[in-house]
């Protein structure tokens, strides 16, 4: 596989965004503002993201360490460690808090990805994901799922390109 497209089905209302969030999403998707909601879609690479600090983070770190106080955690320590955010950053988590923090705006949030491979006849797999507040569930074109109802992973999963998990 050589690429992911990705599309976020819902458009998400800027207020419910926290500043740390908004800041990641905004360097890991294309986003689109619609009114007062933000629309996110993407096309990347499996090498995962590298995001690098600037001015905006630190406000948005001030702005949402009471709302978000794990995932400031999490890039404050990898910014300290690293310098930058490098590898993979689980927006499915992300969404999820968002969820949580709004549910009676957003029910749900759906994404949609198509893994791309140039070398066969491009399509390699669909995977349709929802994320409520209790859970994260997915189905993909091979007829496998995966279903969490406790996110067991981190914020920000390290690249194996250097060396990490």
């Amino acid at each position: 596989m050589d690429y992911i497209e990705i599309t976020v089905r819902q458009t998400i209302p800027a207020d419910c965004l926290a500043g740390i969030q908004r800041w990641l999403l905004t360097r890991i998707f294309k986003t689109e503002e619609r009114g007062d909601s933000l629309v996110f879609h993407g096309c990347w690479d499996y090498h995962g993201h590298t995001v690098s600090p600037d001015n905006e983070l630190t406000e948005a770190l001030t702005a949402s360490r009471e709302i978000c106080p794990e995932l400031c955690a999490e890039v404050e320590r990898e910014i300290n460690e690293n310098g930058e955010i490098e590898g993979g950053i689980d927006h499915e988590r992300i969404f999820q808090s968002i969820v949580r923090r709004h549910p009676d705006v957003l029910h749900h949030v759906s994404i949609e990805k198509f893994n791309r491979n140039t070398k066969r006849w491009g399509l390699d797999r669909e995977t349709l994901t929802i994320i409520t507040a209790q859970c994260i569930m997915s189905i993909n074109s091979d007829g496998n799922g995966r279903n969490h109802l406790i996110p067991l992973s981190p914020f920000i999963i390290h690249s194996t390109k250097r060396g990490q998990p």
